[in-house]
């Protein structure tokens, strides 16, 4: 009998441990993706914010020349 309810106990604690180890890596999984997920969102945005910046430069220049022509 002491053996049987030390056998369950061991396995309660051998549950216990593989549920934590578990629970670790996905969050380091989960840690990954977001990191992934940053990444890719930093690619899209910087060509945009590029382009938004070449735009603001053709508008300057354009409104430059609209301003010389007037004169």
């Amino acid at each position: 009998m002491k053996k049987c309810v030390f056998l369950v106990l061991q396995l309660i604690f051998l549950s216990l441990v593989i549920s934590c180890s578990d629970s670790d890596e996905k969050s380091s999984v989960e840690e990954k993706q977001e990191q992934i997920g940053h990444d890719a969102a930093d690619a899209i945005k910087a060509p945009m914010d590029k382009a938004s910046d070449v735009q603001a430069v053709v508008d300057k220049h354009y409104a430059e020349k609209e301003e010389q022509t007037e004169q």
